[in-house]
């Protein structure tokens, strides 16, 4: 038997303010939110430890499609103190949950059953992460939003890449590089839009002075990507990072040149290509190996 109680009830909504007008008719207060990059979805939850209502607002995704793109109410969230161990009772009653792991979202883990075992109710198994007071608190908000962030409701990559042009035709090369910060902290770009986001922030740091890692990036296959996506990983910690590309399958002497000149790197990143580095040879596995 799973021991939980009543966490909170979920209700779909186009965006915000309509989160802000149920919240007023319910007498409530929106509290704590976050954004949810598994689910494509900003979620803000009432204040406080009991009644809770959580908003979604999902502007793509599954979630987006729910009830024909209408919303309403979604799911219902039962609190349980171990969900790795509510999730083996249920498959012990030939119940799947939908997840191959707990979801992390903010101060809670989560997982779902699907409908079908529960005659068409979505319902929502959470627990609490250590240290956290309740859902509504404070407790491990998401990321402070960078000045010039519009709103909580997520903007598509097309409009964040518009307004960062916008800014570049403003040239203010330092709030379009924060634009793309707060994008990156709030996991708005997908993997794909990573390289592209590396490209423009490499153009941003050569107008703005910030100070730089240098990565010498050295590889026996095509590196550039790999540049671009290391430029975007680290800016979203506040970190600027400058990178020197070496020559196709120019590992050693691209090394030997490094050393030899007054280039001075504070990493260098090797991305080799298996097939090639372990390739047969008359050596056995652990000397191609060392």
């Amino acid at each position: 038997m799973i021991d939980g109680a009543l966490h909170h009830a979920s209700i779909i909504v186009p965006d915000e303010q309509r989160a802000i007008d149920l919240a007023e008719l319910f007498g409530l207060k929106l509290g704590r939110r976050q954004f949810v990059a598994e689910y494509e979805a900003d979620c803000i939850f009432t204040a406080g430890d009991k009644g809770i209502i959580e908003f979604i607002i999902a502007k793509t995704g599954k979630l987006a499609k729910f009830n024909k793109g209408m919303g309403g109410l979604h799911h219902i969230a039962i609190e349980v103190p171990d969900l790795p161990a509510a999730r083996r009772a249920l498959a012990e009653k030939g119940i799947p949950t939908l997840e191959q792991a707990p979801v992390a979202a903010g101060p809670i883990e989560i997982d779902f059953v699907a409908p079908a075992y529960t005659r068409g109710v979505i319902v929502e198994y959470v627990q609490r992460t250590p240290s956290t007071v309740g859902v509504g608190s404070t407790a491990r908000p998401a990321p402070e939003p960078q000045e010039g962030t519009p709103d909580a409701s997520r903007p598509s990559e097309d409009e964040l890449f518009k307004q960062v042009r916008e800014l570049r035709k403003r040239d203010d090369p330092a709030a379009a590089a924060a634009k793309l910060r707060d994008g990156l902290r709030r996991g708005w770009f997908s993997p794909e839009a990573l390289e592209k986001v590396g490209r423009q922030l490499t153009g941003l740091f050569e107008k703005t002075a910030a100070p730089t890692l240098r990565v010498l990036v050295l590889g026996q296959c095509t590196t550039h990507w790999v540049g671009n996506c290391l430029v975007a990983a680290a800016w979203a910690e506040g970190h600027a990072v400058s990178i020197a590309d070496g020559q196709y399958d120019n590992v050693m002497q691209e090394l030997l040149a490094a050393a030899a000149s007054d280039a001075r790197y504070d990493a260098v990143v090797l991305v080799p290509w298996n097939e090639r580095l372990l390739a047969a040879a008359a050596e056995d596995a652990a000397g191609r190996i060392e």
